[in-house]
């Protein structure tokens, strides 16, 4: 979280496929099981009375360590910048093509300081981010 520069970038690490087995003969994978790191950029960050609101840029899977990456297809959709603003504006339920809506997010603010934000969504549900140690 950059204040200052109005810019905040998250992450979460993600595993796909890891339950594809079949129990027939012995267990095997159906599917391969990979995985990333998303990486999300926003900007227009704001935080005003409890509130803390930002628009969505851009999304990219990275490599995360001890996950494989996607089989094969690897070098054309992971590490590349996908325009998410740009390609929400363009959907019609998001009054798209030519006026459409920035992805633009809300979320209530409990607690936060440079190294943990406790944060409530628009449900009630309270969320915990911690920065890692480094």
């Amino acid at each position: 979280i950059d204040f200052e520069a109005q810019e905040f970038e998250s992450s979460f690490d993600t595993v796909l496929f890891g339950l594809t087995v079949i129990p027939i003969l012995g267990w095997f994978k159906l599917l391969p099981t990979f995985g990333g790191r998303v990486v999300t950029l926003s900007d227009r960050l704001k935080l005003e009375g409890g509130e803390m609101t930002m628009e969505l840029q851009k999304t990219k899977v990275v490599t995360c360590p001890g996950v494989n990456r996607l089989p094969l297809l690897d070098s054309v959709f992971m590490d590349v910048w996908y325009p998410v603003n740009a390609v929400w504006k363009l959907l019609p339920w998001n009054g798209g093509p030519f006026d459409g809506r920035p992805p633009v997010c809300k979320i209530g603010v409990e607690y936060v300081d440079s190294d943990m934000r406790i944060s409530r969504d628009l449900s009630g549900a309270i969320f915990v981010y911690t920065r890692p140690m480094e």
